[in-house]
Formats: structure tokens, C-alpha cells, sequence
């Protein structure tokens, strides 16, 4: 049924008339003195925290500043003859902290056998392509298990190994893998870049059982990732009782890092997964 004329004409005179009344109450409202004097005290509020921001800014600036410059004499030395194979779970690209945490491992006298980093297709990877990829190897095909995970736990060991490269050079040829570094060198230790954008499901499916396979393979494992990552992975990995680092995007968590790449255990960092901030500092030349 048509609404008749008269009925719009209504609405729009309800609505001009409360605009109407909206001004009016405005234009009052600005002249109470009361409103006045908390308007100004707003505004003189904001502006103090507005210049304690500032300062919070300049001071965290110059304690990185002051961080960068003395990480290499407090690491100096510190993993001479260490292996380490760093494996990223995802494609963190050109992520400045993650080239710098490569950077620290190398300033410490320790050597990065290889980069491995898992690339988002791994995960796309259906059933019937795994099972082709286990045919062409000589896998036996599981009648049970998630293959993704099945198959990150192989790639695991053979990363650490430097063993049976078929399996590394098939994932890179499909696109669900890519990697750089010496493919002879074995590690002595597997450094997992992890933490998560939206979900843990591949830490769960990926990292968790690469992980585990490294831990039965007799390899030390360690686990970090940025203080700001979206979501934190620090409680899954700790369930499988490995050192973490929470901060490894900062010069406090770059030097735990090559603490723990050097022997020392447990959860540091400054999230609430952590311990404290910092394993003890060894005596130099050490």
C-alpha cells in the first residue's frame, strides 16, 4: 500500500526539529563555565600526556640505541663452533628483526647451516598431493595422522641432518618450502622463528610436530618470536618443555637468544609466558 505524502512530510519535520534542538542544547551547553573549565582541563591534561609519550618515545629510543651498541661486546665470541639451522614458520619476507636475530647468531661466533621457511602453500597442501609426494620418495603412506604434520616432522630432521635432501628439494620444487644456506652441514641446534598472525593451527599442525620429531632425533630446540607478534605461540611451545624467547625483535632478546643458543634454559622475555628477562650473564671469555 502507498505511504501517503503527509507521512514523509512528518518524518522530515520530526528530524529538523530535533537537529533544531541539538543546536540550541550545543549553544547552551558552550557557555556553562563548568563545561568551560573541564573542556580546559581536558585539554591541559592531554597535552601533559601527549609530552609524556614523548619522552617515553625518546627514552625506549636511546635504550635500543644503547642495546644495539653493546649486544656485540656482551655476545662476542659466545657460540664460536655453534650450528644452528633456523627455520621460519611462514614467509616473514625481508622482516627487519628476524635478518637481525641472523645477524646476532653470526656476531656471536655461531654459523647458520640453513634458512628453511615454511611458505603459506604447505598448509594449503591437500591429502591427495601429500600422498603423491610421499609415493615419489618412498614414503609409506599413514593410514592415520595429519600428513602436514607428518611430513613437517621429516622435513625437521632432515633440515638438522643435512640428510636425504629429495625431500627438501621436492618441497621447494612445489612452492611449500624455500630455503637457503649449505645443504651438507648438519646443526647442532634447530632455532624456531615462530608466533602467529591469526591462529595457531599451523603451530599446532607444523611446529608443534617438528618440534617433537627434533626432540626424538636427539637435536636441542629453541623457540622465538617478537614481542609484538599478533599472537603469541610462547605457551605451545613450552608445552613441549623447549627454551623460549619472547622479544627476539629487540637487543635484550637477541643477546637471551645467543644465551640459549649457548647452553642456557629456560622461558625469557618480557611476556607473561617468561621468567625473567634474562638468563645470567657468564664471565667473559666464557
Amino acid at each position: 500500500m502507498p505511504v501517503d505524502f503527509r507521512y514523509h512530510l512528518a518524518s522530515l519535520v520530526a528530524v529538523f526539529c530535533a537537529l533544531l534542538i541539538g543546536i540550541l542544547l550545543g549553544i547552551a551547553l558552550v557557555g556553562d563555565p563548568s563545561l568551560e573549565n573541564q573542556l580546559k582541563a581536558w585539554r591541559e591534561q592531554h597535552a601533559r600526556d601527549a609530552r609524556t609519550i614523548a619522552q617515553l618515545k625518546d627514552s625506549q629510543g636511546s635504550s635500543r640505541a644503547f642495546g644495539k651498541q653493546v649486544l656485540p661486546y656482551l655476545i662476542d665470541a659466545r657460540l664460536h663452533g655453534v650450528r644452528v639451522a633456523v627455520v621460519l614458520n611462514r614467509d616473514f619476507g625481508n622482516v627487519p628483526w628476524v635478518e637481525a636475530v641472523i645477524t646476532t647468531i653470526g656476531q656471536a661466533g655461531g654459523q647458520v647451516t640453513s634458512i628453511t621457511s615454511i611458505l603459506p602453500r604447505f598448509m594449503e597442501l591437500k591429502r591427495e598431493d601429500a600422498e603423491a609426494i610421499f609415493n615419489d620418495l618412498g614414503f609409506v603412506i599413514p593410514i592415520e595422522g595429519d600428513l602436514h604434520s607428518i611430513l613437517a616432522s621429516k622435513l625437521a630432521v632432515r633440515i638438522a641432518e643435512r640428510s636425504s635432501p629429495a625431500l627438501s628439494f621436492r618441497l621447494r620444487q612445489l612452492g611449500l618450502i624455500r630455503v637457503e644456506g649449505d645443504n651438507t652441514l648438519r646443526a647442532d641446534t634447530v632455532l624456531l622463528v615462530g608466533g602467529a598472525d591469526s591462529d595457531l593451527t599451523s603451530v599446532n599442525v607444523i611446529d608443534l610436530p617438528m618440534i617433537r620429531a627434533l626432540q626424538e632425533n636427539g637435536k636441542r630446540v629453541i623457540a622465538c618470536e617478537a614481542s609484538n607478534s599478533q599472537l603469541s605461540a610462547m605457551y605451545a611451545y613450552q608445552r613441549r618443555a623447549i627454551p623460549t624467547v619472547d622479544d627476539a625483535d629487540t637487543p635484550a632478546g637477541q643477546l637471551a637468544l645467543v644465551l640459549v643458543l649457548g647452553g642456557a634454559s629456560g622461558d625469557f622475555g618480557v611476556k607473561n609466558t617468561a621468567d625473567q628477562l634474562l638468563p645470567p650473564l657468564p664471565p667473559f671469555g666464557r
